[in-house]
């Protein structure tokens, strides 16, 4: 379009490198667009790094983190953390990310939470936990690492500089622990039940949704009536899912959030020497006669380590894989708040007309003028005004005569005519909204 443009030339020469960028040629009418036109491009995301796909690394297949031409496009959020951890390079050079080394990210760790994230469910069959985001790299890496791994509903710990993830359901028991584990001599803390404030049994979910334009809708809000007479009422909470597009997966996490929420019981004790390998994020079974616990399950949330005495300090919450099964009725349907053109209307002028006549006072004709006229079977409510232009034939000078605004009218007399002179006109329509 621009090629030989004495302007704005565009030639073969007019490529950025590194970048990706779109030329976009409107065919302007103001009467139409009182601006520019917004746009929005829908893109595959860049290639990521899948460690499961490096066979030397104990994968299968060919990927190599020194070579990104081996990588290939995820929605996996894990993945995608992962390689923010670890940085991606930009095309001048820098490196946008945590920069972690790979013995920071264990793969221990890494490669179960990434394969729970593509665990199918579903009907039609997907992916437990997907995600898509677009990242401008003036954001700060922590704050779209937080928004990945709300869309697995993931944990993540840092122990030393080693970072170590869990997605949903918490991970199998590492070791069982009874009473007599427990140094007595040290104080233990129990806590039941939290706070009223701290206590939900609603759910409000806001998503990025590609039937919005990629804008954040606000799904039907997720509520537990059987819950809600021994809270005191309904008490609601957010959840923003800035990288979920999905619909039933946003459902899903909220579902999940709201039960895993009410495992209300927390301990914190001390355990001796040979517990000084846990870490938070593992689980536990504890056997309680004081508590009358039977196996149950509990999640360490917070490991302090004391290097003089080799004693550790936890704090326990409690866990319950069930909460985070998969559920189809959860899936509920969602109208979708689409942001689609105006539907255009049909507002043809039927039997439209253009007559030449006499201006006459009481002295017979005065003057020329052109009598428009036009039926009046215009869709009623659709239709603001009618508009006209008017020329000489042959010429290209265009005449306005007023606009009608009462169409009911059915013609109007223009009289900014000259005699023994042919003109010829044509109608146009403004419709309401």
């Amino acid at each position: 379009t621009y090629g030989t443009d004495e302007e704005r030339p565009w030639t073969a020469h007019h490529v950025g490198t590194g970048i990706a960028y779109a030329v976009l040629t409107f065919d302007f009418n103001r009467e139409l667009f009182p601006q520019v036109p917004r746009v929005r491009f829908e893109m595959l995301g860049i290639p990521m790094y899948d460690p499961r796909q490096d066979d030397t690394q104990g994968g299968t297949g060919g990927q190599r983190w020194s070579d990104p031409e081996t990588w290939a496009r995820s929605f996996n959020p894990i993945v995608l953390a992962y390689n923010i951890h670890r940085g991606i390079r930009l095309p001048g050079g820098s490196i946008w990310g945590g920069g972690s080394d790979a013995e920071d990210l264990p793969l221990d760790s890494w490669i179960p939470a990434m394969n729970a994230c593509d665990e199918t469910v579903g009907d039609p069959a997907r992916p437990r936990y997907r995600a898509g985001i677009a990242i401008r790299f003036q954001e700060e890496p922590a704050d779209v690492l937080e928004e990945l791994y709300a869309a697995a509903s993931a944990q993540v710990a840092e122990i030393g500089g080693v970072w170590r993830v869990q997605v949903g359901a918490p991970a199998t028991a590492a070791f069982h622990v009874t009473d007599d584990d427990l140094l007595i001599s040290k104080v233990q803390e129990f806590a039941p039940f939290p706070g009223t404030d701290q206590v939900h049994n609603a759910i409000t979910i806001t998503h990025a949704s590609p039937s919005a334009v990629w804008e954040p809708v606000e799904l039907d809000q997720i509520t537990k009536p059987e819950w809600e007479d021994g809270d005191g009422g309904r008490k609601p909470t957010t959840l923003s899912l800035a990288a979920v597009p999905w619909a039933e997966q946003a459902q899903q996490l909220g579902h999940d959030l709201l039960r895993d929420d009410r495992r209300f019981v927390r301990h914190g004790w001390t355990l001796p020497p040979e517990y000084f390998w846990c870490e938070p994020l593992m689980s536990l079974t504890w056997t309680s006669a004081w508590n009358a616990y039977d196996t149950k399950l509990f999640e360490l949330s917070e490991v302090i380590y004391d290097l003089r005495t080799l004693l550790c300090s936890v704090s326990l919450r409690e866990r319950d894989p069930s909460d985070f099964a998969h559920s189809p009725e959860y899936e509920l349907p969602h109208a979708p708040t689409a942001l689609t053109p105006i539907p255009r209307v049909s507002a043809s002028v039927s039997s439209w007309s253009v007559t030449g006549i006499s201006v006459r006072d009481g002295d017979g004709p005065r003057r020329p003028a052109l009598r428009l006229a036009w039926e009046t079977d215009i869709a009623e409510g659709s239709i603001s005004s009618l508009v006209f232009e008017v020329r000489r034939v042959g010429s290209q000078e265009v005449l306005y005569p007023p606009a009608v605004t009462y169409v009911g009218l059915r013609e109007t007399i223009f009289d900014a005519v000259l005699p023994d002179i042919a003109y010829e006109a044509r109608v146009g329509t403004i419709t309401i909204g």
